[in-house]
């Protein structure tokens, strides 16, 4: 059986990516996970199930991950699970790179990775998602609440991505609840309004140990 594979147990690095399931098989998970008390990176990346459902088995299930990949999912169902959600405790990097986010998904997962406080701050890394155009909205319903979040992030990196307008607001003032982040990194993006995004970038409040921006785009003359 799984747990008997001793080799599995000295295992550090586990990645499953471009895979098609019915339904995710969550005790064929919870079974390998159990097996795998040295898991430090996990990679489950392109996969045809919703996103949320795999974040959330990974928490159930991998909790000595330290390095979490999750790239190229999709984000569809609404999963505002706020205390009902434990990240890995010694987790240091979350990626979500190339994802697609729908709705109030965005806004959930920020919601989510931040009820609690995180014993260690983590590296944050949203790269060239891809967002509806009701994404960044939904950050201003009910469901969504900016006094709950949590100082858990070290550093965030949302490089090459767009940001509309209406994009501003949640995603700055997001950053200030985060006053334990060191650095922000955008690079290679596109932004409508550019000098007040510039403005609101250089000026970003509550974040007392902020050493360092890094920040180009696609950007006319002003």
């Amino acid at each position: 059986t799984i747990s008997n594979q001793k080799n599995l147990k000295r295992m550090l690095q586990l990645s499953f990516t471009t895979l098609n399931f019915k339904e995710f098989p969550k005790k064929s998970f919870n079974t390998l996970c159990s097996s795998l008390v040295n898991l430090e990176e996990l990679e489950i990346s392109r996969i045809n199930i919703d996103g949320s459902v795999i974040f959330q088995a990974v928490c159930s299930d991998a909790k000595n991950v330290r390095q979490l990949v999750l790239n190229g999912l999709r984000f569809e169902q609404s999963w505002s699970l706020k205390d009902k959600l434990n990240l890995p405790a010694g987790l240091i990097l979350l990626d979500l790179s190339e994802s697609y986010f729908k709705d109030t998904t965005l806004a959930d997962l920020f919601q989510n990775v931040t009820y609690k406080v995180s014993k260690l701050p983590f590296f944050f890394v949203l790269r060239s998602i891809q967002c509806t155009e009701t994404v960044y909205p939904s950050f201003e319903t009910d469901n969504f609440d900016m006094k709950l979040c949590q100082p858990n992030i070290l550093e965030l990196d949302m490089s090459g991505n767009s940001f509309p307008s209406n994009s501003f607001e949640p995603v700055f003032q997001f950053i200030s609840t985060q006053n334990r982040i060191r650095n922000l990194i955008f690079t290679d993006i596109f932004v409508d309004r550019q000098r007040y995004f510039v403005h609101k970038l250089s000026s970003v409040k509550g974040c007392d140990f902020l050493t360092g921006i890094d920040f180009s785009g696609n950007f006319h003359p002003v």
